[in-house]
């Protein structure tokens, strides 16, 4: 499974200060959008990786289109497809930056996020993670929605505080498209190869240290019926039941990195805690009926959809407010559409009167 370095983009005598890594499988239709944005950048000191999980479509010559006008883009393409959590995997280690950030063919940031995220975690040398607030947008780039990343206890200095808020509550794992700390990335298992790893990961990084979050709306992650965290069966692999797969993998992060004993047991009791919360022990036993039965996967999946939605926890913004994001034929605008910019405020607001 041989990596092709396609020979575009700028090879830095120097380590850039930021790596942005994108993995992508047949992106065309989203990653000219992406790509724009990430570029569009004010904070410019960084590469941006594309690695090509052998895409089928235009993914490539618009990849290679763009790093011919940009020397900061490298692309890279894998000669055959590795599968989509390899594919996430294999784009950080090329990556040189102090800094990561993965980053989807399919998301918008604003200009303003990577500045703002590298000033963050210049700021707090304890924290191993700077993200943002987030807008919600669909396939048309209207706004439909606002996340705040529903984890504040995150950002606590307690790291079973921090461990709990990972393994124990329901969230989208946006914070994993936050920036964070190469060396930190470097002594996790990174992304297992399992629907739902993005989980174990984040709770990994929370026992290395704390997370900051900027409170603005600068992340504009995209909510579509053909979006690739959506789709378990490119994520999925056939080692094990993803569920106890995740459990062993927050076992495993505890043993590796706690070492103060009191700490540990209040992480382990996090983990006896974690078979009653979010309907975990449930969803052992509908992974083992649909290893044994697999068509029970789809009574699963519409269950799911009718008890939480399509996107849990998000605040619905009314469609009043969908405005779509205006791209011009250079960059992505140079700071947040005022109205964009109103919309999240307005809904930060109402999250804190609630």
């Amino acid at each position: 499974m041989g990596l092709i370095d396609m020979g575009v983009g700028l090879h830095y005598e120097r380590p850039p200060c930021v790596s942005i890594g994108m993995p992508v499988f047949n992106g065309e239709r989203y990653l000219d959008g992406a790509l724009r944005s990430l570029l569009a950048q004010d904070f410019t000191d960084f590469e941006l990786i594309v690695c090509d999980n052998a895409s089928t479509d235009a993914t490539a010559a618009i990849a290679a289109d763009w790093a011919a006008k940009d020397p900061r883009v490298r692309v890279v393409r894998n000669e055959t497809n590795i599968g989509a959590e390899r594919n996430f995997n294999r784009v950080f280690t090329i990556a040189r930056g102090r800094y990561f950030r993965w980053a989807a063919h399919d998301d918008l940031v604003a200009p303003e996020h990577l500045r703002r995220c590298v000033m963050a975690l210049e700021a707090s040398p304890d924290a191993v993670l700077s993200t943002t607030w987030a807008h919600i947008i669909d396939a048309q780039d209207r706004v439909i929605g606002f996340y705040d990343g529903g984890i504040a206890a995150a950002e606590s200095t307690d790291t079973a505080v921090r461990f709990a808020a990972l393994v124990l509550s329901r969230h989208l794992c946006t914070d994993l498209f936050g920036l964070i700390r190469s060396d930190a990335l470097r002594k996790t298992g990174l992304h297992g190869l399992y629907y739902g790893a993005d989980r174990a990961l984040l709770a990994e990084l929370s026992l290395l240290g704390r997370f900051v979050r900027v409170p603005l709306p600068l992340f504009f992650n995209r909510e579509h019926p053909g979006r690739v965290s959506r789709s378990a069966g490119l994520w999925r692999d056939a080692g094990g039941l993803p569920s106890l797969i995740l459990y062993s993998d927050y076992r495993r992060a505890v043993a590796s990195h706690v070492t103060d004993p009191r700490t540990r047991s209040r992480c382990r009791l996090h983990l006896w805690r974690w078979w009653a919360s979010n309907w975990n022990f449930a969803r052992v036993i509908a992974e083992t009926i649909t290893r044994i039965h697999p068509p029970f996967e789809n009574v699963v999946h519409r269950l799911k959809l009718r008890v939480y939605g399509s996107v849990p926890q998000v605040r619905r913004i009314p469609s009043q407010h969908g405005e779509v994001l205006e791209l011009d034929e250079h960059q992505y605008q140079s700071s947040i559409p005022k109205n964009l910019f109103d919309v999240g405020c307005e809904a930060a607001r109402h999250k804190e009167q609630d």
